[in-house]
């Protein structure tokens, strides 16, 4: 399931979510994916913030920690057109899972156990 399915645009330029019919869905589902990267769009995204100058070097570390990261969890190979709810879900529970962890490992420390 792709977000794509659902997402359109209005001619005022506001999105909208249409739930369309299975016959629709299966015949868009045999047509050939366009999708872009991810990776390339996060690295033209971060090529433009370091062109004009809002990041610093510090900043660009981070981000990138923070784009590693999800390329661990989703996989690097994948499109703009595969971003999907159970993937945001997948990334979320992820996250929280190591989040979790860190703070139960931050609270073991000071209790000393």
């Amino acid at each position: 399931m792709r977000l794509s399915q659902y997402l359109y645009r209005r001619p005022s330029g506001h999105y909208y979510f249409r739930i369309r019919t299975p016959q629709a869905l299966k015949s868009e589902d045999t047509e050939s994916s366009t999708g872009i990267s991810l990776q390339s769009v996060m690295d033209a995204y971060a090529q433009e913030k370091i062109r004009a100058g809002n990041w610093t070097n510090k900043t660009e570390k981070e981000y990138a920690q923070i784009y590693e990261l999800l390329f661990q969890i989703i996989g690097k190979e994948i499109s703009t057109d595969e971003l999907s709810y159970d993937i945001s879900q997948k990334v979320k529970t992820t996250l929280f899972g190591i989040t979790l962890k860190h703070h139960i490992a931050i609270f073991n420390k000071k209790i000393g156990s």
